[in-house]
């Protein structure tokens, strides 16, 4: 971006015809077909943007991994030589940067970046802003915790302070469907935007940032936009007909914010693979027995839906961030248990009958203090450990514990 792309040079153009636009960094060559002997291109009319060309936010999506294996852990010798240095990469990445600049309006701003593979070359795309967002205070919580790169931690929390908030429909800006009138959503980016836009304006399903960096929950100031952006890339209530893609991750937006309604439907049939999934004479959607699939075709198979479906089953029955919510988004009607990992290295145990949450067996793998929200509101419960009754009482429940600690919570 050094200069426009009509000032290619002539020995640029000549070494181009050459590579592979399945290549990211050549992704902005659209194909490349043999006439008459010679291997001849067709640009994409985007400048040096393709689908593939400028997506960074997997670079923060795999360190946010290994973060988040930290925090359902609490190994701190993971956290020392494998997490952080992936942590500390990927916010210095971001933060170094060269289409990262402070604007006019005091806010800093990222320029010629992608929203995944459908908006090109835009400006504060939401994979990338979510990116920090997520990235630079989970970086700053790790460097506390090894009591590491006190300079870094300043930068990193100066650089998240003084970032531009997330492009919402209502931004004058924002990259969206012209005359978008309805409630206020997260899109895409802003403009000014090189190409692309053909999957509108909403985030992209299969990555969904906002929700993979854990910025949107029941708890949390962004519910309302979070609820509102979810609904309109559900258009209407799901039913027992509506398709859900293989690598959608739009069952989890759902269960993480608790539509228990839209969980009943989406799950399941995110398992069952239901026709309009890429269901066409040349790319059949072919679910195996076993519910892999062959979605690229045979000889490619994958797991690819029952992976999101497993992540948005186990937010249904039990969300941790920032307390532990038992069955948070799991249809009443639907009796069900579960023993899973909760955030704090804290073995769960619960079922549901008829409606009502039975009594909570905790293991303390750790030590670390429990945040718990009452399953029966905010009546009082009974807090055995080691058959010592404790009685305790409020819409979150907070108690200490030690490691290898076994406690058992029941209504009083």
């Amino acid at each position: 971006m050094r200069k426009p792309w009509d000032r290619r040079s002539a020995k640029f153009i000549e070494y181009s015809q050459h590579r592979h636009p399945h290549s990211s960094r050549w992704n902005w060559i659209q194909k490349a077909e043999w006439v008459n002997g010679r291997l001849v291109d067709t640009e994409r009319g985007s400048g040096p943007y393709g689908p593939v060309s400028h997506i960074l936010g997997t670079s923060a999506k795999i360190p946010y991994l290994y973060w988040r294996r930290y925090e359902y852990t609490l190994d701190i010798e993971w956290l020392r030589t494998r997490a952080f240095s992936m942590l500390k990469g990927a916010a210095e990445f971001y933060r170094n940067f060269p289409g990262l600049s402070k604007e006019k309006d005091g806010k800093v701003h990222i320029h010629n970046v992608n929203s995944n593979e459908g908006i090109w070359g835009a400006r504060d795309t939401d994979e990338d802003m979510s990116a920090m967002r997520g990235l630079l205070p989970a970086a700053t919580q790790a460097s506390e915790i090894l009591h590491v790169d006190d300079a870094l931690r300043s930068a990193w929390r100066e650089l998240l302070a003084n970032l531009a908030p997330l492009a919402t429909s209502d931004d004058p800006d924002a990259i969206k469907t012209p005359g978008y009138a309805g409630p206020r959503v997260w899109v895409r980016g802003r403009k000014p935007v090189a190409g692309g836009t053909g999957m509108g304006m909403l985030p992209d399903g299969n990555s969904l940032p906002a929700w993979l960096f854990d910025l949107c929950n029941s708890d949390s100031q962004t519910l309302e936009i979070a609820n509102n952006t979810l609904t309109a890339m559900l258009r209407g209530e799901p039913g027992p007909n509506t398709s859900v893609g293989l690598l959608s991750k739009v069952p989890m937006a759902a269960a993480t914010l608790g539509r228990s309604e839209a969980v009943r439907y989406l799950i399941p049939n995110q398992l069952r693979a239901l026709p309009g999934r890429r269901d066409t004479p040349t790319r059949p959607n072919m679910t195996m027995p076993n519910r892999m699939s062959l979605r690229e075709g045979v000889q490619a198979t994958d797991a690819e839906a029952l992976g999101r479906a497993a992540e948005a089953l186990h937010l249904a029955l039990l969300r941790s961030k920032p307390l532990i919510h038992l069955f948070p988004a799991w249809p009443k009607d639907w009796d069900a248990e579960f023993l899973l990992l909760a955030r704090g290295n804290f073995l769960v145990h619960s079922a549901i009958r008829g409606g009502r949450v039975q009594n909570v067996e905790l293991e303390s793998k750790s030590g670390a203090e429990c945040s718990l929200k009452n399953p029966w509101g905010d009546g009082a419960v009974v807090l055995r450990r080691n058959e010592k009754p404790e009685l305790l009482r409020g819409a979150v429940l907070q108690f200490p514990t030690s490691k290898g600690e076994k406690i058992v919570v029941s209504p009083a």
